[in-house]
């Protein structure tokens, strides 16, 4: 009698069961697929994207299924770095206009730099100066210091500067000065005293002699207020034919080549340049730039991530699922409440046995 009703009780567990997974079934999920797509960056190629797991699109829910991802393309990483390039300016002069450029292109890396600092260094670009200049005028003939210029421009080279200036130089003294043999000719006219014989200062001589007045060296210098101690007579001879002067005498021209001995007399003149010291400045520019390099090994990635939704569609139970519904809960109810009774009799019960058999062995 317990085993039938311990069967009973198991299949209106079993039954109560079976009801249950119907009311649940009869909301059952019907799918229908949504897409997004979304592109984006990252440094990671392997990056991923949230996606929410539930949303809702034109009055209708949708539930995450799956994300794909795709890679779109890789773009090297450009980094920057600031370069430095640092120019001094050769000595400007104190006053001089100096303007720096305010940029300036690198045309070997194409880098833009821009001037951000300037430092001007004071300098001494030539200090006072003083140079002596000297000159002189020479001449072939006595003179005095009354005779000469007192002064004399003297172009020269200015030594601290390179610049050619004109100095007005004054006459300090004259010196005589080592002599040497000058070159010279003495002319002379003679004068026809037959078709044959020619005078000159009371000497005669032959038409025909190739050396006029030679032997009469002594003579000839005298007659030029010359003496052999300071000249000498190297040749004589004619020069052109017999000719008649204006007077119509018959006249033949002679000329004697003399060496003269000459002293030089310097006139020496001295003057100064007088240079102030003269002050500059440097300039160290800096100027600042933006490289740009590269990378060979760091990327951004683009990528593109796929979420697939699918539509929850649940269908509303029919009364009659309702109906049946309820009245299985009802019978569940019921069966759990005689059950329960059941159990609690036996228990009574198997107690009073257990009372009565004690009282009986008693």
């Amino acid at each position: 009698m317990f085993t039938r009703k311990k069967g009973l009780r198991s299949k209106i567990l079993l039954f109560g069961v079976l009801v249950f997974a119907l009311q649940m079934t009869a909301k059952a999920d019907e799918v229908a697929d949504y897409i997004e797509e979304v592109t984006f960056e990252a440094t990671d190629k392997n990056a991923t994207r949230e996606f929410q797991e539930k949303i809702l699109i034109d009055d209708k829910n949708y539930k995450l299924s799956d994300v794909e991802y795709e890679l779109v393309k890789e773009t090297p990483v450009i980094n920057q770095n600031e370069v430095i390039k640092v120019i001094t300016t050769d000595v400007i002069a104190d006053g001089d206009d100096y303007v720096p450029e305010e940029s300036m292109i690198d045309t070997d890396s194409g880098i833009t730099y821009t001037l951000s600092d300037i430092v001007e260094v004071p300098t001494v670009i030539s200090g006072a100066y003083e140079q002596i200049v000297t000159g002189f005028n020479d001449y072939s003939y006595a003179v005095t210091q009354g005779s000469v210029p007192g002064t004399k421009e003297i172009t020269a080279t200015n030594s601290a500067t390179g610049e050619q200036v004109t100095v007005n130089c004054n006459l300090i003294n004259i010196e005589t000065i080592s002599g040497d043999w000058k070159q010279n000719n003495i002319y002379i006219t003679f004068l026809s005293y037959d078709a044959d014989i020619f005078v000159w200062n009371g000497v005669t001589v032959s038409k025909d002699t190739n050396a006029p007045l030679q032997g009469y060296e002594s003579l000839l210098l005298s007659s030029v207020g010359e003496n052999s101690s300071t000249s000498k007579v190297t040749s004589t001879y004619w020069v052109g034919e017999p000719y008649t002067n204006s007077e119509g005498i018959l006249c033949r021209d002679a000329r004697a080549d003399v060496e003269q001995y000459v002293n030089y007399y310097r006139a020496n003149y001295s003057g100064k340049i007088s240079t102030q010291e003269k002050a500059g400045v440097i300039f160290t520019l800096t100027y600042k730039g933006i490289e740009t390099i590269e990378s060979n090994t760091d990327f951004i990635y683009t990528l593109k991530a796929t979420a697939k939704y699918e539509e929850i569609v649940t269908k509303e139970p029919s009364n009659l699922v309702y109906l049946i519904g309820g009245s299985i809960a009802i019978i569940m109810i019921v069966a759990f409440i005689v059950i329960a009774i059941y159990m609690i009799s036996k228990k009574k019960r198997k107690t009073e046995e257990e009372k009565c058999g004690q009282a009986f062995n008693s």
